[in-house]
């Protein structure tokens, strides 16, 4: 139901008997129809300049409502991530590497993973990465019914490419379309153009 608030100058939505979740303190109305989506970046393994295209072709599988990109921020190899951040709203989780040789940044994205699973608001998850790490972490997912979709580069092993339901390289995502801007002409009716150019000659002719 849709209206307007007159004494408060408030416009309302309500949409009875839906799927409400919330963003912070603001109720967000979903769609039950379409399916929920979980979209998990694996930034150390996941040149940053692909992300608009994935994003773009993810959309085609649904909703997406968790967008989530995993590293340590602080290192300058992944400075160029702050670009991403802004402009498609994938939200980062920072995480320190406070060991080396150990890869802290694909256990939280496990762990992540794994509540996302088991709090039932998604349907589908899509893992972004080309690192065999997560095969046992898709096998997981799906003995629990969900669909997991892979997106990662050609060098992605086999192990964690068949441990998907569906992998899409990168190499082979068309770049993201660009926006159409319309473009406005201002046209003057015909006979109603010549009528003024008859009018404007006259008026020459009069002074």
């Amino acid at each position: 139901m849709i209206g307007w608030l007159e004494e408060s100058n408030l416009f309302f939505i309500i949409e009875i008997e839906s799927d409400i979740t919330h963003y912070g303190n603001m109720p967000i109305i979903m769609d039950e129809s379409e399916t929920k989506l979980a979209i998990l970046i694996d930034a150390d393994n996941t040149p940053y300049k692909s992300i608009g295209k994935i994003l773009d072709y993810s959309h085609k599988f649904g909703n997406i409502i968790i967008k989530r990109a995993y590293g340590d921020w602080s290192t300058s190899t992944l400075k160029e991530w702050n670009t991403v951040f802004r402009e498609y709203a994938v939200k980062p989780m920072q995480q320190f590497q406070f060991t080396k040789g150990k890869n802290s940044t694909d256990i939280a994205m496990v762990i992540d993973a794994m509540d996302i699973l088991h709090s039932k608001i998604v349907e589908t998850f899509i893992l972004v990465t080309s690192d065999s790490d997560f095969t046992g972490l898709a096998v997981r997912i799906r003995e629990n019914g969900l669909k997991v979709i892979g997106i990662g580069r050609k060098t992605a092993p086999a192990s964690f490419v068949k441990g998907c339901e569906e992998f899409i390289f990168i190499e082979n995502l068309a770049p993201p379309a660009p926006e159409k801007v319309k473009k406005w002409h201002c046209q003057t009716h015909r006979p109603l153009r010549e009528k003024l150019q008859i009018n404007s000659r006259s008026y020459i002719k009069q002074l």
